[in-house]
């Protein structure tokens, strides 16, 4: 049985590596690090990527829901959604 656990614990081990590697493989252009030499992302910055994608916890980044107590406040990707629709709707409305 001592076997069985060790096996699973190596699994995980190897899944939290390989996760780790996936992601510093898609965030190294995150908090503009880039692939040239001038910018390129050292190891310390990729490993806080990768626990910590967001650049910051502002009320102007986060969720207005979280900072403001209101519950009809929108986040900027519904804000954007929604514009979308107004102007769909107001695409169709008009006669071409």
């Amino acid at each position: 049985m001592g076997l069985i656990m060790k096996q699973a614990s190596d699994s995980s081990r190897a899944l939290r590596r390989h996760h780790s590697c996936r992601l510093k493989k898609a965030r190294r252009l995150y908090w503009g690090m880039g692939t040239g030499a001038e910018n390129a992302p050292d190891d310390r910055r990729l490993g806080i990527v990768i626990s910590t994608a967001a650049l910051c916890s502002c009320h102007m980044c986060g969720n207005p829901r979280r900072y403001w107590k209101i519950k009809d406040a929108l986040t900027v990707q519904e804000q954007r959604l929604f514009q979308d629709l107004l102007q769909d709707i107001q695409g169709e409305s008009q006669p071409s």
